[in-house]
């Protein structure tokens, strides 16, 4: 009928320590709830979602009259949901994207900054 609290514990350890490995330093601090929470945009908010659903059957399957009001197939499916997006996830893309940001910012402002030069040395008439 309900979830035993040691099988739910230990998919809840291995969908934190996926999460850990897959978001980098945001994913390693506190319980799988604040985990999903602080990801931020970096998680869909569905997938935020189900972490929350999970973390939530989590307390109440240590309760024993509240874990038989527990859905295991709903359970399993916001699992597979935040497995499955959790496992699309590549942290050396996420790396690349972000030094390809910085450096996008850099030859951006550079650009504007020799703009500015010009416009400048054509106006003072060195042009």
């Amino acid at each position: 009928m309900g979830e035993s609290v040691d099988k739910l514990g230990r998919r809840v350890d291995g969908l934190k320590d996926l999460m850990a490995q897959k978001l980098g330093s945001v994913g390693k601090r506190g319980d799988l709830a604040a985990r999903a929470k602080r990801a931020g945009r970096m998680l869909p908010r569905a997938a935020r979602r189900d972490a929350q659903t999970i973390a939530e059957a989590q307390a109440m399957a240590a309760h024993p009259k509240l874990r038989r009001r527990l859905d295991p197939k709903a359970l399993r499916r916001a699992e597979a949901r935040l497995r499955h997006t959790l496992g699309a996830i590549d942290p050396q893309d996420r790396r690349r994207g972000y030094w390809l940001g910085i450096a996008t910012g850099l030859v951006f402002n550079f650009m504007i900054l020799g703009a500015v030069i010009l416009g400048v040395l054509a106006w003072r008439g060195y042009l």
